[in-house]
Order: structure tokens, then C-alpha cells, then sequence
């Protein structure tokens, strides 16, 4: 379909500004409390005072307080990509983004030095961002290119997302395993045996009104609701549809009786029942039923679901509603549960049937792959404008490969590495950062292996295609040569695009960037940015005093923020604070619900 098209689709699905930063800038926090600004009024009133920005604006602290962050091994790479967050966000709030390209410059100028020096020029941008400038530079493109994501690349990915789900749902998937029969990883396939019989179900959608739902005989009574209110709901975002552990559902046997189908005290040994297990058959009428809606006074009756409950819709999780400790559905013992390293080397020739089928399904999806790559890989010579921070930044990078003698192939990595892997890379793995989806393991699975092949088309390795290759490669044998021409044609565009002049790129930056400056609150920002730095203040102060190039406005500084008590402090580190407690609370979902939390996994996917 066309970009306009897509992109009209996408408006209704499309996730807001602030999930998208939440993914983008804060992953590992439950909540951003910079966006609040509960928790500081008390040092107002008091006259305490907030912590000033003035620190931040003098470059020699800035530098050695960054230098101080990124040879601390105790401050974590989440730590430290907030505190760019953060500093970015302060810049920004402050009008300061001249300042900002100021600072990025001469720490993106230090870091490739170093690397350069110590002989880890591959490292110089690394894809999973160690340090404080990595992190910064993600971040400011993360927010440059979210205008651009949203208008050409959303609409696709949803597409995709969208056929992948249609595909997987018409075919038997383990609840508890999730290997499917048509997933696009040949490790996590069903037995081609199992397969499951299809019923078509008569949904009840009002008084007036059916819809015919096909389920598959094997699916459990979780999955097929999830299949219901897909089709019920399918023009709601999955935010404001029910959640479907607050609704059960009505089997309607005749017009006398009705059965409410239960979750619980279904298990035989260890095996969960299936739809099948219940008796219902093929054209079977059910309805949804409100458990939230029930009149304590007539237990037995339930009201029918007419509109989406949005003040209770799930988080987007995968939820399989039981405990899957010792419990199967389809598989049973040790089953491998995840996508398989595909660019790890020759694997054992493919069955022909099992290749068939990925084939099949990968047909299914190629119209979709092909859109999204075509505008991912698009320069301004098809009239889609890409912010003009990613051509200031390969510029940039040019220089200082000319600068210091750096190749073409670790140039490219450089480049490969501040864009496609920190960015594209992270949008195609988390479709829900941008699309306001159900992104279930299955699908996870399926986007890893699509992931894979965009990653072989910019990566620098050579590579042939043959029998013993892994099975993506097989499958994409004509794709991912033609995908890498594009990308090379991608990074030609813009090296002989003319240079842009530095203060239309800023004046450009600060306009992507404000809408999203409007989202944190100036004292929050301040007092969870000062969080991570106060433990060091006395150290950078001794440092200035003993230096050469003493900075007497900075020293003062210092003096007044060491001496402060720490009644005036106790408000902050928010966000600091915040990656421990989203740590435990999620293990203890995981503990609690069985529930699986789709995280960013920087080692398979960015």
C-alpha cells in the first residue's frame, strides 16, 4: 500500500509521545517521574531550593563529570543512558541545543580518538551504547527520526505485524512453549503432524449482530478469546480493548442453556484442556461476558461486552493465564523456547517439507518486509526527507575517518551502528514502541528472523548462500542482495547530499525535539539529573582546585552543592532509584502470573 495510506492507518494505532520516549530514552524504568512533577513542592516551599543547571553549563565540569560516569564501573549503561536522557532533555528545556551539538561534538571527537588509540576503532560507536555519548547520540536520533517513523514506517510495520498475527492465528500455537505452525523459525515449529482442526465460532457481538470466528481445536480457552476480541475489537487500539482476563466466556448450548466457561480446575494431571476438550463444536454460539459487571444480587447473569473497557486494558504483555512451571499444552518436557542465533554460522540442511512451510509463510509477510525496508533505506531522492541530524552525523563520522585513517568497511560500521542498530533495528524488534499493538512471543520470534535479514543487509560481512546456510538465508536469498544494494545506495544519497549549514541543523533539531520537551517537568529533570551526579561533586571540586586551569564560577558552584544538607536532596534520584524497583517488580510478575515481559534485548536484537 502507499506511504499516505499506510500512514492514515497508522494515525489510529499509533502509540503516544510519551510510551515512545518511555521505550526510547528510559528503557529498564517502570515509570518516567520527570514527567511529574509531584515530590518537589516541599523543597519550594521551604526554600531549599532546587538544584541549579548552571553545573551542566560549564563545559570543563560537564566534561569531567562524563569522564567521571563512563570509568565508573559501578554506573550502569541504564544509568548512564538516563543521564543523557536527562541532560538532553535539560538542554533542550532550557534553549540551550547550540550548547548541546557543542558538547556531543567534542565527546563524540574524545571517544573515537580513544578508540582509535587503543586500537578498538569497530567500538568507536558501539550498538548496544556503553558510554555517555553513545547513549546521547541514540537518543537524539531516536527523537529526530520519531516524526519520520511515524509518518513512513509506522503504517508498514503494523501491516506486518498484522499479517504476522493473521498467520500464526490460523494455525496451532503452544501457550506455554509458543513454537506455532507457522512461525518463520524453523526452531520454534510445531511437528507437522500438529496441526488442529478449524472451528468456526458464532461471536455474539450485540443482540443484532454475529460475527464468524475461526479457531483452531488445539487453541486454549486464553487463546481463543484473544482471537475473539481481536475480531471484536478490531478497530480499537489494543490499549483500549478489555482486558481478556476481566472478561469469561458464555457458550450458548441453546436458547435454555448458557455455560460460562472457566480457566480454572481444567487441568488433567498437567495438560491443559483445549477448546475441544470443552465439547464445542463447529458453528458453536458464545458471547463475551463483563466479570467486572456482575449484579452480586443475580450471580448467574452476566451483561454482554458492547464497548471497550478502557480504564482496564492489559499492558502490553503476553499473558497465557497460567503458572508454566510443570505444565504443557502441546509440547511436553524440555522444548527450545526461543529464535536461534541466525547469523551464527552453517547449520544441518533443512528438511524440504519444514522449508516449504517457512517459505510459505515468508511469502506472506514479503510485501510488507519490502515497504518497510524500501522507506527505512529511502533518501531525499524519493522525496522522503530524513531529519538533517543524520546527515550532520555521517558527516561528522567522514571527518574523523579521514582524520584518523579509519577504512571504509569501519566507517560503515560506524554509520551502521549510530542508525540501523541503535535505531531501526530496536523499531522493527519493538513494533509496540511506535504501534499501540499485542506483541506475544510468537510474533517476537518471527520480527527476530526478520530483524536477522535487515541486519545482513547492511552488515559489512560477506557471505554465501547455499544448502548448509542458515534457513533465513535460504529463505531471503533473493532479498538480501537486492536489500543491500539499497543500502548502499542509502549511504552514497547522503555522502554526495550537500553539507548542511550547522545552524539550520540545530534550528531543525530544536524544532523535532521540543514537542517532546513539553512532556518533562524543568524541576524533575533538574533533580534526577543532579541524582546521579552529586556523589562526585567533591571529587570534580578537588579536581579544579588542584588542576592548572582553575574555574573560580565553577569552584563556587561546587562549594555552594557540596555544602548543601541532604534533607535538600532526599527528593531526587527518581529515575536512578526506579531501575532496581522496575527490576524486582517484574521478576515478581514473572513469579506471580507466569506473566512474559517483552524487554529490548540488546544482545539479540540491538
Amino acid at each position: 500500500m502507499g506511504i499516505v495510506h499506510d500512514s492514515i492507518i497508522a494515525r489510529e494505532f499509533s502509540q503516544s509521545k510519551e510510551h515512545y520516549v518511555q521505550c526510547m530514552l528510559f528503557l529498564g524504568c517502570e515509570m518516567t517521574p520527570v514527567m511529574q512533577e509531584s515530590g518537589y513542592t516541599e523543597l519550594l516551599e521551604d526554600h531549599r531550593g532546587l538544584p541549579e543547571l548552571d553545573l551542566f553549563l560549564d563545559e570543563k565540569f560537564l566534561m569531567k563529570i562524563i569522564n567521571i560516569l563512563d570509568n565508573d564501573s559501578s554506573f550502569t549503561s541504564v544509568q548512564r543512558q538516563n543521564f543523557s536522557a536527562l541532560f538532553l532533555m535539560a538542554m533542550v528545556g532550557d534553549d540551550k541545543t547550540e550548547y548541546l551539538f557543542h558538547i556531543m561534538d567534542m565527546l563524540l571527537s574524545k571517544h573515537i580518538a580513544n578508540k582509535v588509540k587503543a586500537k578498538n576503532v569497530k567500538l568507536a560507536l558501539s550498538k548496544n551504547g556503553e558510554t555517555v555519548i553513545e547513549h546521547m547520540i541514540s537518543h537524539v536520533v531516536a527523537l529526530c527520526m520519531y516524526k519520520y517513523t511515524m509518518k513512513y514506517v509506522s503504517g508498514p510495520l503494523l501491516q506486518l505485524v498484522d499479517a504476522i498475527t493473521t498467520r500464526i492465528d490460523s494455525g496451532a500455537v503452544d501457550a506455554v512453549h509458543h513454537h506455532c505452525q507457522y512461525s518463520l523459525d524453523e526452531n520454534c515449529l510445531l511437528p507437522i503432524d500438529v496441526t488442529g482442526e478449524n472451528i468456526n465460532l458464532s461471536l455474539v457481538v450485540d443482540e443484532e449482530k454475529q460475527e464468524i470466528v475461526k479457531v483452531n481445536s488445539c487453541d486454549t480457552l486464553f487463546q481463543v478469546k484473544q482471537k475473539l476480541l481481536n475480531v471484536m475489537f478490531k478497530e480499537q487500539p489494543f490499549s483500549k480493548r478489555p482486558n481478556v482476563s476481566h472478561i469469561q466466556l458464555e457458550w450458548r448450548v441453546n436458547v435454555d442453556q448458557r455455560i460460562i466457561l472457566q480457566d480454572t480446575d481444567l487441568q488433567t494431571e498437567r495438560k491443559l484442556k483445549t477448546i475441544a476438550d470443552f465439547g464445542i463444536q463447529n458453528k458453536a454460539v458464545v458471547a463475551f461476558v463483563d466479570v467486572w459487571k456482575e449484579d452480586i444480587n443475580a450471580s448467574d447473569q452476566y451483561d454482554t461486552i458492547k464497548q471497550p473497557i478502557v480504564a482496564r486494558h492489559e499492558t502490553n504483555i503476553y499473558q497465557t493465564s497460567i503458572n508454566a512451571d510443570g505444565t504443557f499444552h502441546i509440547l511436553e518436557g524440555n522444548v527450545y523456547t526461543g529464535a536461534y542465533d541466525a547469523m551464527d554460522g552453517e547449520k544441518p540442511n533443512i528438511d524440504e517439507s519444514i522449508f516449504e512451510r517457512l517459505t510459505e509463510t515468508k511469502q506472506i509477510y514479503q510485501q510488507h518486509v519490502d515497504s518497510i525496508m524500501n522507506n527505512v533505506f529511502s533518501s531525499s531522492s524519493n522525496n522522503i526527507h530524513l531529519p538533517l541530524f543524520v546527515k550532520y552525523l555521517f558527516d561528522f563520522l567522514d571527518n574523523m575517518a579521514t582524520k584518523h585513517g579509519v577504512s571504509i568497511n569501519e566507517l560503515k560500521i560506524w554509520k551502521n551502528n549510530s542508525l540501523a542498530e541503535m535505531f531501526w533495528l530496536r523499531i522493527l524488534r519493538n513494533p509496540a514502541y511506535v504501534c499501540d499493538i499485542r506483541q506475544t512471543p510468537p510474533i517476537d520470534i518471527t520480527l527476530g528472523i526478520i530483524s536477522t535479514v535487515f541486519r545482513e543487509s547492511w552488515s559489512i560481512e560477506l557471505f554465501g548462500f547455499k544448502k548448509s546456510s542458515p534457513s533465513h538465508r535460504q529463505m531471503y536469498v533473493k532479498e538480501i542482495p537486492r536489500y543491500r544494494q539499497l543500502v548502499t545506495k542509502f549511504y552514497s544519497d547522503i555522502k554526495h547530499t550537500p553539507s548542511c549549514d550547522r545552524m539550520n541543523v540545530i534550528d531543525e533539531v530544536n524544532s523535532l525535539i521540543q514537542p517532546f520537551s513539553t512532556l518533562f517537568k524543568k524541576s524533575s529533570v533538574l533533580v534526577n539529573l543532579h541524582s546521579f551526579t552529586d556523589k562526585y561533586l567533591r571529587e570534580v571540586k578537588d579536581a579544579f582546585l588542584k588542576g592548572p586551569n582553575r574555574n573560580e564560577t565553577c569552584v563556587e558552584i561546587l562549594t555552594t552543592e557540596v555544602s548543601k544538607p541532604s534533607s535538600s536532596k532526599e527528593q531526587a534520584a527518581y529515575v536512578n532509584s526506579g531501575i532496581q524497583q522496575s527490576r524486582r517488580h517484574n521478576q515478581k510478575r514473572r513469579e506471580d502470573t507466569g506473566v512474559i515481559i517483552l524487554s529490548d534485548d540488546t544482545n539479540a536484537g540491538c
